[in-house]
């Protein structure tokens, strides 16, 4: 059976090693799932290289709430690496990967036929040029996917907020859950560098819903930097049928997450 999924890859994982040392088995995973008829969704994050060119550009990168703020240089370096080096890099990747019989992948960001429209994100308070996601005209992703294509996006919104319109940066996690909730994905996989959401004793929740995830973020025992993505997760769930928070970079991780595997390893959220 064809699935559609939805993937984020986070930038902590992004051309990491597994635990053990090994290369990120996320590509080998990505190849798997495309030459076996799925369709697929990859937004990248991007982080360390973005906190790496500010850094290199005389910019100190700065965070709230676990949040990126996104001032005039931070959105200048995101473009570079996000849209850039990282979105290019990993289209090249995945083509050189799949070689000539394909699958092949195209790169996007939100802002190719608005795929994204976002409004200044102010719930998390004063994080810059960073937007809230409005709309989702999934229009594009739809025919490049029934075309056999992997698309690969890059997370920027086109900013609603400004005449003539603008760029707004967007939380990796969020345009990966509204584009699973509008694509009504299978799966939408959460790949982190942690090996899923976590309870008061450090162990691995297996599943969630929205009414037990409440009731821990109300207790504390989700807090911090999970918050955001714990979000993003439910978020995602409005109209996918199932969304993994797993470790990237165990191998075999995405796959199973993807195709509901019994052995996975991580936290799934449902509705029911």
């Amino acid at each position: 059976m064809t699935r559609t999924i939805v993937v984020k890859l986070g930038g902590s994982t992004l051309g990491g090693q597994t635990p053990t040392g090994a290369p990120d088995p996320t590509l080998n995973d990505l190849v798997r799932l495309a030459q076996e008829g799925h369709r697929l969704v990859v937004v990248h994050g991007g982080g360390n290289a973005i906190n790496g060119l500010l850094r290199k550009l005389g910019h100190e990168p700065r965070f709230l709430n676990g949040l990126r703020v996104t001032d005039p240089p931070a959105l200048e370096a995101a473009l570079m690496v996000l849209r850039g080096q990282i979105n290019a890099g990993l289209v090249a990747a995945f083509n050189e990967a799949t070689g000539r019989a394909g699958p092949l992948a195209v790169g996007l960001s939100g802002l190719d036929g608005r795929l994204l429209e976002a409004r200044r994100d102010t719930a998390h308070g004063d994080i810059g040029l960073v937007g809230e996601i409005i709309a989702v005209k999934p229009d594009v992703i739809e025919g490049l996917l029934a075309a056999g294509f992997v698309v690969l996006v890059a997370p920027f919104a086109h900013d609603t907020d400004t005449p003539g319109g603008g760029i707004y940066n967007i939380n990796a996690d969020n345009a990966a859950a509204h584009l699973a909730a509008a694509l009504r994905a299978d799966a939408c996989v959460f790949l982190t560098n942690v090996p899923g959401v976590l309870d008061g004793q450090k162990r691995t929740i297996a599943r969630l819903n929205p009414v037990t995830t409440g009731q821990l973020v109300q207790e504390g025992v989700i807090y911090g930097g999970m918050i955001p993505k714990i979000e993003a997760a439910l978020k995602a769930l409005e109209g996918a049928e199932r969304v993994i928070i797993v470790d990237g970079r165990e191998p075999n991780s995405l796959y199973a997450a993807a195709l509901g595997r019994e052995n996975l390893a991580g936290t799934v959220f449902t509705n029911g």
